[in-house]
């Protein structure tokens, strides 16, 4: 019972691994249909959430809320999948929305720039020169999307619990190494794991739900109170939305106790905001 994110660069053919792992594991695999299901939901223009999770912020996009937006949409809806456990998710920004939770193994499949190229070339029928630039390209562009969101390099191996090489390992051959090690049980959540899991949804609906109004809301669970802040001047802000907010979210989410909202916080805990780490 687990969750695995396989990460991957362009070419590198770690959506060849995911399909066969989970077909292995019979998970249910997830990919690009979020970013549908994402556009459908919230009736957002798919283009536009593919650039919040792939483009790194333009310079006009670094001083508005328009990509927080979109990420936090998206995030919403992944994370809600992601409760149900026993799914294989091949994608950008998974390894980021599942911080620190004991069931999910992080996957990044890599191979060779010279393979890449090839297999570019041969499935867009391109000429070596513009195989290499496009793939440098896409490469410095989600490098720098991940700095800039998550001041993260997604290249960075410590961000993954396994990194495989394709070229040196068939396709077949990862798949049952990676079925082997789920199997093996390394990778089984506990009752607290799913817990966390499920108080970091709870938190990514919220903010996706607020953020429209209240750009710069953040929020936090503790002791299951969900804790709302930074609504001042916005909508949200005035009492009679505010119980109305309680009201709502006490009905959705019956785990929770109560719903309090709270200035600006003057104490050191880092909080859930709209793309950053969801704090409990």
């Amino acid at each position: 019972m687990a969750i695995i994110t396989i990460s991957q660069g362009t070419f590198s053919r770690g959506r060849y691994v995911a399909k066969k792992l989970a077909r292995r594991l019979d998970y249910q695999y997830l990919s690009r249909n979020l970013l549908l299901e994402t556009s459908e939901e919230f009736s957002v223009p798919m283009k536009r959430l593919q650039r919040a999770i792939h483009d790194a912020p333009s310079m006009l996009e670094r001083f508005s809320s328009e990509k927080d937006h979109y990420l936090s949409l998206f995030r919403a809806v992944f994370l809600r999948h992601m409760v149900s456990d026993n799914i294989v998710y091949c994608g950008m920004a998974g390894h980021f929305l599942v911080p620190n939770i004991r069931h999910v193994c992080k996957v990044r499949v890599i191979a060779d720039l010279e393979s890449r190229i090839h297999k570019k070339m041969e499935a867009e029928g391109v000429t070596d020169e513009q195989a290499r630039y496009l793939i440098h390209k896409d490469d410095d562009s989600r490098r720098r999307w991940s700095l800039a969101i998550f001041s993260k390099d997604t290249w960075d191996s410590t961000l993954y619990d396994v990194v495989i090489n394709i070229d040196t390992i068939t396709i077949d051959d990862a798949v049952e190494m990676l079925a082997e090690l789920i199997e093996s049980g390394a990778f089984d959540g506990s009752e607290q794991s799913r817990e966390k899991v499920k108080k970091h949804s709870i938190l990514a609906s919220v903010l996706a739900d607020l953020i429209a109004a209240a750009p710069k809301v953040s929020a936090f669970i503790d002791d299951d109170v969900l804790v709302l802040q930074h609504l001042e001047g916005s909508p949200m802000g005035k009492n009679d939305r505010r119980a109305e907010l309680r009201t709502k979210y006490l009905e959705l989410y019956p785990d929770l106790k109560d719903v309090e909202f709270r200035g600006e916080s003057h104490d050191n805990r880092e909080h859930g905001n709209a793309i950053y780490t969801l704090d409990l």
